[in-house]
């Protein structure tokens, strides 16, 4: 019964004009009490001050006579972790929009739990804030660049999207939850040392690359996209932006977003790599040794070595030419 409670009590709605309707829906699990719970409530206008009293409420009445089940919340399916954000969602946010982002920030703390050796800790995630707003000016603070969805810790650790960008609206409905997880797995990277404030240590096609590939992985292993799905979509995206011409070398310090050479170039470190999946995260454990250093140990090779294979990769994936490393 805590756990909820302090689960929706994160969820703090500015106030609000007119009433809104609200699901909440409680998977309760624990081998004898394999159900669900679910109450619409509408949030009224009262005072000006988020309304967490009646998600109190709710949880205290609705959950009392349960003692005895584990409690996580959730409202998608059984692949759910409790998270304990902080959500701060503009009065004007679509509903439907909001769901996609916490459908794919659930769905990718519940990857990274199950297949990563862990999700962020809970007292970490409890200074995460995931701001979501409707501007269509992006994101407007230092380093944010006014796009559409970012992590950053200029101002603490932070997840931002503005579902009225242009980048956000262009996005068919699955890649805006993989958006989602995209920036929470930079908050997962961050919480392991691999990011830091104004810097990649790591080198921007790998934060990318690893937050994009864990992004998509997750979706893949749960069945919902094909592999090969998204190894063209990013594979064309590299083409088409060109990335793919350039040299990867170039691309740790880069004027465009490599994202999609980096799922490519992470996916074949990963199937190389003895760690395999889990390579990702001990080269994010290992940051603060020198990215040289990380890079070696979790992918059992030297930069330089994949620098100079991956040309041939490429080619051999029906990419184009593009430099050796010198």
């Amino acid at each position: 019964m805590d756990l909820a409670k302090q689960q929706i009590d994160r969820y703090s709605f500015p106030p609000e004009p007119h009433p809104r309707q609200i699901s909440l829906v409680f998977s309760i699990k624990s081998g004898a009490c394999p159900f669900l719970l679910q109450w619409d409530i509408t949030v009224i206008p009262i005072c000006r001050r988020p309304l967490v009293a009646v998600f109190r409420f709710f949880v205290l009445t609705g959950v009392a006579f349960l003692p005895s089940c584990a409690i996580e919340f959730g409202e998608y399916s059984n692949k759910e972790t409790v998270t304990f954000l902080q959500y701060y969602v503009a009065p004007d946010v679509p509903w439907r929009e909001f769901e996609a982002i916490k459908e794919g920030i659930s769905k990718a703390q519940y990857f990274l739990a199950s297949q990563m050796d862990g999700d962020i800790p809970v007292n970490v995630q409890r200074g995460i804030t995931v701001r979501v707003v409707a501007t269509g000016l992006g994101d407007q603070e230092f380093g944010g660049g006014g796009a559409c969805c970012t992590f950053h810790d200029q101002t603490g650790a932070r997840l931002f999207f503005d579902v009225r960008h242009p980048g956000w609206l262009a996005q068919v409905e699955f890649q805006k939850r993989k958006i989602a997880a995209h920036e929470y797995i930079h908050a997962w990277a961050w919480s392991l040392g691999g990011l830091r404030r104004n810097s990649q240590p790591l080198g921007d096609w790998l934060d990318e690359g690893l937050a994009e590939y864990i992004a998509y992985e997750t979706f893949i292993r749960s069945g919902e996209i094909r592999r090969s799905y998204a190894h063209g979509f990013v594979l064309n995206g590299a083409m088409h932006t060109g990335q793919a011409s350039r040299c990867l070398v170039t691309m740790e310090t880069s004027n465009i977003w490599p994202g999609h050479i980096g799922y490519i170039a992470v996916e074949k470190l990963v199937t190389k790599s003895p760690n395999s999946i889990v390579s990702l995260r001990i080269v994010n454990q290992l940051a603060r040794q020198g990215p040289d250093t990380a890079f070696e140990r979790a992918f059992g090779m030297s930069k330089r070595e994949f620098y100079d294979t991956f040309p041939d990769y490429l080619r051999r994936i029906g990419g184009p030419p593009s430099c050796r490393f010198r």
